[in-house]
């Protein structure tokens, strides 16, 4: 094997390193306009690529989350078009949309179970993914926090995961933050970039709801550990906004996020440890 076949096999190059450059050349593209969002999406097509590729010989939980993944450029450019991203029902519509995904995404799961249990499991599932979409959209109007959003919610799920021995869900997790990290740091770095980029905060909040349902549903993640999720992209709005000091808003917004997101870490880190 060669030098580059090592770098291309290597976990981090798949999930961060190639996501957050190929988000990069994305996101300085489309910094002055509302799709900056696609750039998250652009990561998260990259190291599906790099990690599992596009074959879709058995359709199963992961391969569907990957296909609603990558299918959220159409809403990007429906929000953008329409600059309908403010909307209550527009908003509401979305988070419908997602809960409703949520039983299709785990139907081979819930299958297994008895019909009360799953349809329990079911509707809970659908309620965590309504609401942590519908807390990122709220984020909207401000393309910084909802970078922030996507960062944070990225780099917990990916924790998450890789605490529930779901490296395929943690690296995408992590390609997720990576592609947020890009399109942020292209926000900081260009002051003439728009603010309230439609659906930037968007894809990450989808994947990362739906890759933490996988994670509890098909790996050892115990469901209590998403509680604290929702209130990652609250956080950021805890800050308020400073379109003069863009990079200390950026940084106390990170600070006011840490400690859901490592309330979540550290609500798994102790099951793991009390059930060995």
């Amino acid at each position: 094997m060669t030098q580059m076949d090592h770098l291309l096999a290597h976990p981090a190059f798949q999930a961060a390193i190639a996501p957050f450059f190929a988000a990069l050349v994305v996101a300085a593209a489309l910094r002055r306009t509302q799709l900056i969002g696609l750039a998250v999406v652009c990561a998260f097509a990259v190291a599906v690529g790099l990690t599992m590729g596009y074959t879709f010989e058995t359709f199963t939980a992961v391969r569907k989350l990957e296909v609603t993944g990558l299918g959220t450029p159409i809403l990007i450019v429906a929000l953008a078009l329409t600059r309908l991203h403010r909307n209550e029902r527009v908003r509401l519509a979305l988070d419908l949309a997602l809960a409703a995904s949520v039983p299709w995404l785990l139907w081979r799961v819930l299958q297994q179970q008895e019909a009360a249990n799953a349809m329990l499991k079911g509707l809970a599932s659908a309620a965590f993914a309504a609401l942590l979409l519908d807390a990122a959209l709220r984020c909207g109007s401000d393309s910084i926090r909802s970078a922030l959003t996507g960062l944070m919610l990225g780099l917990a799920v990916a924790v998450l995961a890789f605490l529930s021995a779901s490296l395929v869900l943690g690296q995408w997790a992590v390609a997720v933050a990576a592609g947020s990290a890009a399109a942020l740091l292209v926000l900081l770095a260009a002051p003439t970039t728009s603010q309230g980029a439609a659906g930037l905060a968007l894809p990450g909040a989808v994947i990362c709801a739906l890759a933490a349902l996988l994670a509890v549903f098909t790996g050892s993640l115990p469901w209590f550990c998403l509680l604290p999720l929702p209130a990652i992209p609250w956080a950021t709005r805890l800050v308020p906004q400073d379109l003069e000091r863009r990079w200390r808003t950026a940084s106390l917004s990170l600070l006011a996020c840490l400690p859901a997101v490592a309330l979540a870490v550290g609500l798994a880190w102790f099951a793991g440890s009390s059930s060995t």
